[in-house]
This record gives C-alpha cells, structure tokens and sequence, in this order.
C-alpha cells in the first residue's frame, strides 16, 4: 500500500442558528447603513434574548461569513463633507410626545431638541419632559451665532 496514508473526511457543511433568518438579515443590511451590533439587536428584540440571537459573537461571525456586511457597503460610500464657515449654519430639530416603554411596563413621554452647528458639528441635546420648556435662543449670542 504505497503512498496510503490518512484519508480526509469530507467536511458536511454545518447549519447555523441563524440560516433560518437569512433572508430577514439580508433585508436588514440592505436597508439602509446600519451596523452588525444594530441589526444583532433589531433581531434580539423582535424575537427575544431567548432565541438564536443571544449570541453577539455568533451573530458577527456569522454575518462576516457570509459576506451580509458587504451588503451595506453601497451606503458607507464616501461622500463629499459641506464645510461652513462658523455661524453660517445650525441645524435645529424639535420633536414631541415620543414615547417609550421602560422594562417595568411604565410609558414615558418626552421631548427632544437638538442642534447640530454647521461648523463645528458640535451637537447639542436637550432633553424635556414637559412642551412648553422653551428651546434656547441662538440668536442673541451666547453660542457664537452671528447677528
């Protein structure tokens, strides 16, 4: 028996956790940019801690694998940045009544105003459980905004 030696075993092709879900996870990259901790935990919440999404690690190995954060790439393209000159920009949102469910099955309700500077794309986050706080007042100085 020349040239016998050890004889390899085909390997069968192992099913993950996950396979189910593949189309589902897909879609999810596809979407919009996302991450793979962000689509981990869409999937973790929608079908519980409990699932086959207990796993971060598993999850991550398994998206790598089978190229789904390639999916994303189109997305996280490289644009080009808008450059301002400081106090020619700010960028302000105000949005109501968002509500959010806390683990104790209580409902919070708030408020947030944000502020994004032009320039230094600094952010400014205002939390407010009450609608009529006011919002502050950018035109009379105090954050660097030109008259």
């Amino acid at each position: 028996m020349e040239g016998s030696g050890p004889v390899a075993k085909a390997k069968k092709k192992r099913k993950s956790k996950f396979d189910p879900y593949y189309s589902e996870i897909y879609a999810k990259f596809e979407q919009n940019a996302t991450t793979i901790r962000a689509v981990f935990m869409y999937f973790q919440n929608k079908y519980g801690e409990d699932s086959a999404f207990s796993n971060y690690d598993s999850f991550k190995s398994y998206v790598k694998k089978h190229n789904l954060n390639k999916v994303r790439g189109e997305y996280l393209k490289v644009h080009v940045r808008y450059e301002n000159d400081p106090g020619d920009e700010l960028q302000v949102d105000w949005v109501e009544s968002l509500k959010m469910p806390l683990k104790s099955g209580e409902v919070i309700e708030y408020n947030i105003f944000t502020a994004v500077f032009g320039y230094s794309r600094y952010v400014m986050l205002i939390y407010s459980r009450d609608a009529s706080d006011k919002i502050p007042n950018f035109a009379d100085g105090r954050f660097g905004v030109h008259q």
